[in-house]
């Protein structure tokens, strides 16, 4: 750096913590992490621009009662040093933020030391939970209140359809009350399903114009069933729109202060001390988005071994397209600057960004990682699963039936069988013997007299 460096005795790094990835203490051994980029960044640098000075990292520890942000710390500590500006020590305090470009931070235009460049924050969320598919069950006690609704609607108008044409029609709305209630029910129902049977239909000009109006009235409330049913597959299907940030609670690592003003997304900031706390609030829900400075340097955070469950749990939301500066501020008074601040400053600024690249490149291996890739899925509304568990029962009842159905015949059969034999001497064995022949070819009461009346015809003719 020159002979100034001869005056420059050590540098002070005070720093909070802001992703040990960048400069932080490790959230596993609570001490500063070595493989910072950062850390990496300002060891070599200060070896190039002034290697007789002593480098010193200071962990900036916040009371509780009274959080200070950087620049009321960088503020104060010129206020206290103003009059030993000379003692040979030069103190940063990260992590500050800057917009794109500029080269002094606050209203006093103190100096701005960058230590990297930013296309945009990222939003980060823990990956929702899978919606399941709709079973067929849950559409129905879901839409219990309009089902109870049709039920006692269709009671009420086929009761009336029965007192209106009960005389006209006693035959499809007879007597008794509740006999002819259960067939005006009946009728109702089909009615308002549109199936139409036809096995009863209204004969009186009353019951008629009632059930012109019910049939123009029941197709709203089946369209209505119809509707919500499809609402409800529609509702449980349907994707969440993370992109949108209004009134979201996003977790921030000591740069609320930054964010806050620069980023009006709508949503409310919260600030974090430490990454630990930072991940458990997104853990319990205390907050709904984490940001990170890089999109890039999230991926890369992904293929680290101890993230591995972050990068299972954890998914990117969005890109805010706001360029800014990642960097520290120096605490000194910009009228007061001494040859020696001035020159190392410069020096910094030379060598940095060279520092960043050659360590992103070495460490980083930026260009082989993989971002996230998004497949979309084939979603079925309904639980086909639990359609096909059903379907298979339905089978299996089949089965049932037919095997009940086919030893029924079997046994009528055999007893039909055995009735022909214990009465083969007596009169009326042949027409005993076509009747059992005759069910089993599936005829009918018709065939079987014809037959029997043939055979006595036939007999009659022989003994003539």
């Amino acid at each position: 750096m020159g002979p100034e460096c001869n005056s420059l005795t050590d540098i002070e790094i005070h720093y909070k913590n802001y992703f040990d990835l960048y400069m932080g203490d490790n959230a596993f051994t609570m001490t500063l992490g070595e493989d910072g980029l950062f850390v990496k960044m300002l060891r070599a640098a200060a070896q190039l621009c002034c290697s007789t000075a002593n480098l010193h990292f200071i962990l900036i520890r916040d009371d509780q009662t009274d959080v200070k942000e950087i620049e009321e710390l960088v503020l104060d500590n010129v206020k206290t040093n103003r009059e030993n500006s000379n003692d040979g020590v030069v103190r940063f305090y990260y992590p500050e933020f800057a917009p794109k470009k500029l080269l002094h931070v606050y209203d006093t235009q103190t100096p701005f030391l960058r230590l990297s460049r930013s296309p945009g924050p990222a939003l980060v969320m823990r990956k929702p939970k899978k919606k399941q598919p709709v079973f067929v069950g849950e559409i129905v006690v879901k839409s219990w209140a309009i089902t109870l609704f049709l039920i006692s609607i269709a009671w009420v108008i086929g009761i009336l359809a029965w007192f209106s044409d009960r005389k006209v029609n006693p035959k499809d709305f007879p007597d008794p009350f509740y006999v002819g209630m259960i067939e005006g029910f009946w009728w109702s129902i089909v009615t308002m399903t549109t199936v139409g049977y036809g096995d009863k239909t209204p004969k009186g000009p009353v019951t008629r114009i009632l059930a012109v109006i019910w049939i123009l009235i029941s197709t709203i409330f089946i369209s209505l069933f119809t509707a919500n049913a499809s609402s409800i597959l529609a509702i449980s299907q349907a994707e969440e729109d993370h992109t949108n940030l209004i009134g979201k609670k996003i977790g921030c690592l000591n740069s609320r202060h930054f964010f806050d003003v620069e980023l009006n997304l709508g949503a409310q900031w919260i600030g974090f001390g430490d990454t630990f706390s930072f991940v458990v609030a997104s853990q319990t829900g205390e907050i709904n988005r984490l940001v990170f400075p890089n999109y890039l340097d999230f991926l890369f955070l992904r293929t680290k071994p101890e993230f591995k469950s972050f990068n299972d749990e954890y998914s990117l939301t969005n890109t805010l397209d706001h360029p800014f500066q990642i960097g520290m501020a120096l605490a000194v008074d910009p009228a007061n600057m001494t040859t020696m601040e001035e020159s190392f400053l410069r020096c910094l600024r030379n060598e940095l960004p060279t520092l960043e690249k050659q360590i992103r490149r070495t460490d980083f291996g930026m260009t082989n990682v993989k971002g996230d890739s998004k497949v979309e899925e084939i979603k079925v509304p309904l639980d086909s699963d639990s359609l096909l568990t059903l379907t298979y029962w339905f089978f299996a009842i089949i089965a049932c039936f037919i095997s009940f159905g086919l030893c029924w015949d079997y046994w009528v059969y055999k007893k039909k069988s055995q009735a022909h034999d214990q009465h083969r001497d007596q009169p009326g064995d042949v027409d005993m013997a076509i009747e059992s022949n005759a069910y089993m070819n599936g005829g009918g009461t018709q065939s079987l007299s014809h037959n029997s009346s043939t055979n006595r015809e036939h007999e009659a003719f022989h003994k003539a």
